[in-house]
């Protein structure tokens, strides 16, 4: 079925968009989870009196790690434009 231009340029323009919400929507989860994870290993540590110089940097790692992962895999999202249409 073919799309007349003026629309498929509109829906080229949605996609991106939703595309670009939907990213940092993700990235916005991952870093909240970090930032929790972080703040629960940061309690435990006060709670108990331990401490360990790995926890921070740990949850660092994890938390940029998680975000590339993220990255990558809405990189390789395509949406078409019956999926764009229909979210519209």
């Amino acid at each position: 079925m073919a799309i007349d231009f003026q629309i498929q340029e509109q829906l080229e323009r949605v996609a991106r968009r939703q595309h670009r919400l939907e990213l940092w929507r993700n990235l916005a989860l991952c870093w909240a989870v970090s930032a929790l994870a972080g703040a629960g290993i940061l309690l435990i540590e006060k709670q108990s009196g331990w401490m360990s110089s790995l926890g921070v940097p740990l949850i660092a790692l994890l938390g940029i790690g998680s975000a590339m992962v993220v990255g990558f895999r809405q990189s390789r999202k395509v949406a078409t434009w019956c999926e764009v249409a229909g979210r519209i």
